[in-house]
């Protein structure tokens, strides 16, 4: 009798112990799998936010290339403005001033030139972005200051000339100045109207056209 006691504590006893291994097992794997579901959920949110762009870094994004994404167009007095400041000038020092908008492999650009002095200033600006593409200065030894010498043709009347061949143009569409071209003093300029570009030159003493040339602005 004593006996079958004894055996039947042992049995519980063994029972009892294998049920708290098997609590401690369940306890284990809970533990774990709920540590490798926080690590799961913090390695998303990690990867997340590694995609967002901090406020930091949309601060530091060019207002050029927020301008080549909207694709509008800097105006003709912009670009003069980019020019002048990087020749260090002011628009009371330059003369012969000539800004025109072309199309070059795709690229939208303005083509802007100046006399100051005797040094001629050529600059090719992105029209969109603003970015001074090419500059170039030199001695121009073709051209004198209006005014230098006396013409028959006032640069008023040489306006009138070339508008005259473009109806509806007006003072704000043409750019003309005084040159020289191989010892004969002319105007040389464009009128840009209605997406067409023309380009001229007037003999500064009689007043005639010598060139003409039209294309559309997007050539």
């Amino acid at each position: 009798m004593k006996l079958k006691s004894t055996s039947m504590m042992g049995i519980v006893i063994i029972a009892l112990l294998l049920s708290g291994c098997g609590a401690k097992s369940q306890e284990d794997t809970e533990e774990k799998s709920d540590i490798h579901a926080k690590e799961t959920v913090s390695a998303r949110t990690d990867s997340a936010a590694s995609k967002d762009i901090s406020p930091s870094e949309a601060e530091t994004s060019s207002s050029g290339e927020a301008a080549q994404a909207d694709g509008t167009l800097i105006t003709e007095d912009e670009a003069k403005d980019i020019a002048l400041k990087d020749a260090g000038l002011t628009q009371e020092q330059i003369s012969g001033i000539r800004i025109s908008l072309e199309t070059d492999d795709g690229r939208r650009q303005y083509e802007v030139s100046f006399y100051a002095g005797d040094q001629e200033y050529d600059y090719d600006i992105d029209a969109v972005t603003g970015k001074i593409l090419s500059k170039d200065m030199e001695i121009a030894d073709d051209y004198q200051q209006p005014g230098s010498q006396s013409v028959a043709v006032s640069e008023t009347e040489a306006k009138k000339t070339a508008l005259k061949k473009v109806p509806g143009a007006g003072e704000d569409d043409i750019k003309i100045h005084l040159d020289h071209d191989d010892g004969k003093v002319l105007y040389e300029g464009s009128i840009v109207y209605k997406e067409r570009k023309y380009e001229f030159e007037i003999d500064a003493d009689t007043g005639s056209i010598l060139k003409w040339e039209e294309e559309s602005v997007f050539d």
